[in-house]
């Protein structure tokens, strides 16, 4: 009984951190303006 509960548990817990790590995912082309840019201006436009 206790085995079973525990495995519960972990498979909870496992399915709890891969949606959080799948959520925290960048954005397809979020840094598509800061290629190829360097001081100042890679600074403004990771600012914007």
């Amino acid at each position: 009984m206790k085995y079973i509960q525990m495995k519960n548990i972990l498979l909870l817990i496992s399915l709890v951190m891969v949606s959080i790590a799948v959520k925290a995912q960048i954005p397809p082309g979020y840094y598509d303006d800061a290629i190829g840019l360097t001081g100042d201006e890679l600074k403004t436009t990771l600012h914007d």
